[in-house]
């Protein structure tokens, strides 16, 4: 191999070259990455990591000499900034970095706290080398020498593809997962192109294999999917969903809402658990407690975001639509337009407004809300910054301003709220908080999320009685869901564990602190706690059914479902950054999918990718602008 000549010590004249040095670095680091990331040691991995190795090795033959040692140094940094970014994607969603997400990467702005919190040796690791080779390479005298003949470049080549498909004949020929699953988190080699690779990819084809891997898929999945057979497939899907749609509607609570406002408060990482905890007699949540006294309670709810995270939960409880498969929905398909509840109240004469603090180009929010009929739109451009939490503005100041906002606003009014104060890292200013923690809690990541949902909970009550001062709050039914998860499985249960002195298992995580929880409220109804099981999917249709809506309205574009209806009983997890893949239903925890199920999922990806409701002008209404719409007040 040409390069870089560098005298070593270790024996009389010995010369070991610098390249060889930093490609050894270099496939070492892939290896403890892989490692990482796949749960373990691979012999395959590591072969494939040799593999690309040496295939980035070799195009070092189409450099100079002089040139050839800086490429050595600049692929080094490369690809150990492509693997610090994978380890702390991977610590966070358990999975390592796609190329959607790489799409995405506007969203970190903002998001340093958050980074910071996540980053630990382990992810340093692989930058470690990189300053010291930096001051070596500056100190070593380098040798010239010859251009490499192509005739060489052309033999390693051929070698380097016979060793790929060597590792492939040697490799089970068989796939990932297993035959009939969704794809999803997994990865199967004859279906590379549809299927998203993760964890199980980096176990067979190493860090540096799997990104190749998912650019495949990557590019096959953003083909135009016009195919008329495909909407015909979502038509059929739809004529046999209606009849459960139609069915669940017209129980008891129909039209118990009707006329009324509707405030949805969407709420950054609530999880249901804290709702009825008690650290050392102090109840985490007094206010969505006592809510609970007024408000139809779902313990049994489920987030069901896929990568989309946040962004993922709007699309659902405003749609009744699952998420794109792939990616984040908000970003691959900007600008498309959707059935929602805002479109549906919209034709119902109700005023329509959005309210975030946070800015409004954030997971695409100013692109997608007018697809949505969420219009006008104030985001943090548009309201007062006088209370800064984290990552925006503060959840008592977004309350606070929203009700100045809704005292102007012509009623009926549908008010979609999203919080933030309780996002990762959960730092709370310490003067804020309130909740008196255990020694054993501070400091921990439980006390700090638990310290931020307390804030969210008394910002809350702050917003009732405003609303109540107002005038508004016997008129308003409120809506309260949980976006996603804010302590995970894979990286939190052994915090949670200790926090709480008890052994927690996978089920245990699906049915006890995977649900977020679902408040239906009204002050002047009686609270009933409702055992269905359901999902964010299933908010629109609910809602529809308690304001008096008929049925037909959500025919042929809601994939959810009344909870109202309590013979229907099922939340359908797909398995994205927040959650496991998983059927909830009351026979159990089913981890892989159901083929009715699966076939959901698989719809509503093609509903996205087939831009299906695009020319629905019987339930779309008609274009308009983020943040001035032709009907605002």
């Amino acid at each position: 191999m040409p390069g870089l000549d560098a005298p070593m010590p270790g024996g009389r004249g010995a010369k070991l070259r610098g390249d060889v040095i930093i490609f050894a670095l270099i496939w070492s680091k892939l290896v403890y990455a892989g490692a990482i990331m796949g749960q373990g040691l691979s012999v395959s991995a590591a072969l494939y990591s040799l593999t690309a190795t040496a295939l980035l090795a070799m195009i070092t033959y189409v450099f100079r000499t002089n040139r050839q040692r800086w490429y050595v140094f600049v692929l080094n940094v490369f690809v150990s900034a492509l693997l610090f970014a994978d380890l702390l994607y991977f610590k966070y969603f358990g999975r390592p970095m796609s190329v959607y997400a790489f799409l995405q990467v506007k969203n970190l702005n903002g998001l340093g706290g958050s980074i910071e919190a996540l980053w630990s040796w382990r992810e340093w690791v692989v930058l470690l080398d990189v300053p010291l080779l930096a001051f070596w390479m500056r100190r070593q005298k380098f040798t010239r020498r010859p251009p490499t003949p192509w005739l060489r470049i052309a033999a390693h080549a051929v070698l380097a593809v016979m060793i790929v498909v060597g590792l492939y004949a040697l490799s089970p020929s068989g796939v990932l997962r297993p035959a009939g699953e969704r794809p999803g988190t997994q990865v199967a080699v004859d279906d590379v192109p549809d299927a998203p690779p993760g964890a199980t990819s980096v176990q067979r084809f190493g860090p540096l294999g799997h990104h190749v891997v998912d650019a495949l898929s990557f590019i096959r999945d953003e083909e135009a999917a016009e195919d008329p057979a495909a909407k015909e497939a979502i038509s059929r899907w739809y004529t046999a969903h209606d009849v459960e749609l139609m069915r669940s509607f017209g129980h008891e609570g129909h039209g118990s809402a009707k006329g009324m406002n509707v405030i949805m408060l969407q709420v950054e990482s609530l999880q249901n658990f804290p709702l009825d905890l008690e650290i050392d007699g102090q109840a985490v949540t007094p206010t969505l407690r006592e809510m609970k006294k007024h408000a139809l309670y779902f313990p049994h709810f489920y987030s069901q975001t896929i990568e989309g995270n946040s962004s993922d939960a709007e699309l659902l409880t405003q749609t009744s639509l699952y998420p794109a498969a792939h990616g984040a929905t908000f970003y691959r398909f900007a600008g498309e337009r959707y059935p929602s509840l805002a479109h549906m109240l919209r034709q119902e004469g109700y005023t329509v407004l959005a309210v975030h603090g946070d800015r409004g180009s954030y997971w695409n929010r100013d692109r997608m809300y007018p697809g949505l009929g969420l219009t006008p739109f104030y985001d943090l451009g548009r309201l007062k910054a006088d209370e800064i939490i984290g990552m925006g503005l503060s959840d008592r100041s977004l309350f606070r301003q929203t009700v100045t906002l809704l005292k102007e606003a012509p009623e009926p009014f549908y008010a979609f709220v999203i919080t933030l104060s309780s996002h990762l890292p959960f730092i709370i200013p310490e003067e804020e908080q309130t909740l008196k923690l255990p020694e054993s809690m501070q400091g921990t990541i439980v006390g700090d999320y638990l310290q931020s949902i307390h804030y969210f909970d008394r910002a809350l009550g702050a917003f009732l009685r405003d609303l109540q001062e107002e005038g508004l709050l016997e008129r308003t039914l409120i809506v309260v869901y949980g976006d996603h998860d804010g302590l995970l499985l894979h990286k939190d249960r052994e915090a949670m564990e200790a926090a709480f002195d008890r052994s927690i298992d996978q089920e245990t995580w699906l049915k006890s602190y995977q649900p977020v929880p679902l408040l239906i409220y009204h002050v002047g109804w009686t609270g009933r706690t409702v055992e269905t099981i359901g999902g964010e999917i299933d908010v629109t249709p609910t809602v529809a059914d308690l304001l008096g809506i008929d049925a037909g309205r959500l025919a042929g574009w809601a994939m959810g479902r009344s909870l109202l209806d309590s013979r229907t009983s099922y939340a359908v997890l797909p398995g994205g950054d927040y959650s496991l893949q998983a059927a909830i239903t009351p026979d159990g925890v089913f981890t892989t999918l159901p083929a009715w199920a699966d076939e959901a999922l698989s719809v509503a990806d093609l509903i996205h990718r087939t831009r299906y409701f695009r020319d629905r002008r019987d339930v779309l209404e008609p274009p308009e602008d983020a943040y001035g719409s032709a009907r605002s007040w």
